[in-house]
């Protein structure tokens, strides 16, 4: 059973002119939990909308997307985001406190509150996204490469399974495009999935994961 499954899925970008908008026709993929899969494809070919139909924003027209064989339409928002953390290409977009503490831990001081065990997942993604000499600055200061690391904290604190990361190296220099690599090697020994979106095929060539290829109407190739 596959973890995450898309099956037959037709999707139109405009849904009154059906057949001159198709994005995707019969699209079929399989991920697996473990896997660090990467696709790309030319621009406007449907990477990112292929991955806000895994998360459920967007409904397919016709299909079914599958999160652990259950139907992704039968899962509340925040249970999803407890499967699957989702990094926009803007990571400004998810930050909404001033300082990391407060954004880290905001979930849980207005639900489940703060254990001793949130205490020490708070302490190990900090140090795994070498975010400790940042803590006191307040959130608008921080570099661009920190506050995508403060967003990809905040999808840790989750503790999902698998994470989706669209176009992450976008707007980074070299030096925090080979940090963000690390970062992602991390993510994936610590036995998460991740699915990647990039174009960035220099970046992609130095990761350990399966290249897929989207091309139009949503053929998918290795």
């Amino acid at each position: 059973m596959a973890f995450i499954e898309l099956k037959g899925i037709d999707y139109h970008i405009n849904k009154k002119n059906k057949k001159l908008n198709m994005l995707f026709e019969n699209l079929n993929l399989a991920i697996e939990g473990n896997e660090f899969i990467t696709i790309v494809g030319a621009n406007g070919i449907g990477k990112t909308t292929l991955s806000k139909l895994i998360i459920g924003v967007l409904k397919p027209d016709k299909g079914q997307v599958l999160l652990e064989n259950i139907n992704i339409e039968d899962y509340k928002r925040y249970e999803i985001g407890r499967k699957i953390g989702y990094l926009f290409q803007n990571p400004e977009i998810q930050l909404f406190n001033a300082k990391i503490y407060e954004e880290l831990m905001f979930a849980y001081e207005f639900g489940e509150g703060i254990s001793d065990e949130v205490r020490k997942r708070y302490d190990t993604v900090i140090k795994d996204l070498s975010l400790e000499k940042a803590v006191n600055t307040p959130i608008k200061q921080l570099s661009q490469g920190e506050k995508q690391r403060v967003a990809i904290g905040t999808i840790l604190m989750n503790n999902p399974k698998f994470i989706i990361l669209d176009e992450p190296t976008v707007g980074l220099n070299q030096e925090l495009i080979d940090d963000l690599r690390v970062i992602l090697l991390k993510i994936y020994h610590k036995g998460i999935g991740v699915l990647l979106i990039s174009h960035d095929n220099e970046f992609v060539k130095s990761l350990p994961t399966k290249v897929l290829t989207l091309s139009k109407g949503g053929r998918i190739s290795v």
